[in-house]
């Protein structure tokens, strides 16, 4: 996890940086339920916050909940303009998941990216002779 850009997206990170530590240390400790746990605590107060449902979404499909990842992350996306990281992190989802569109959709907003850019033409490339 990219804890400064979720840190960057935090809409009171006074107020709710801690928790978002919490709960990416949680996930980064694999333990999923806690991760997304401290998330929805965040979500209880502002239900548009896009790194805690970036980071519930993401802890959900790691728990096998693959609806519920699908719907956080779609959430995440309508939140705000998605970043670099943001994006890679939902394209991923839809690698794993196999959405074709949401690994279309991605890999159209990472073409130009400079850190993303490079690997997305990889991922089109074999997504496309893998006919997924």
């Amino acid at each position: 996890m990219n804890r400064s850009d979720l840190m960057a997206t935090l809409i009171e990170p006074q107020k709710f940086r801690p928790l978002l530590e919490d709960s990416l240390n949680a996930y980064e400790a694999g333990d999923y339920g806690m991760a997304e746990s401290k998330a929805r605590a965040i979500l209880a107060a502002f239900p548009t916050d896009p790194s805690a449902l970036f980071v519930a979404a993401m802890a959900e499909y790691r728990l096998g909940n693959i609806r519920d990842a699908e719907k956080l992350m779609g959430e995440s996306e309508r939140t705000q303009p998605m970043s670099g990281y943001r994006c890679w992190g939902a394209l991923q989802m839809g690698l794993a998941t196999g959405s074709r569109p949401r690994v279309d959709r991605e890999c159209k907003h990472l073409e130009g990216d400079p850190a993303y850019g490079p690997r997305v033409e990889q991922i089109r490339q074999a997504v496309n002779r893998r006919g997924a």
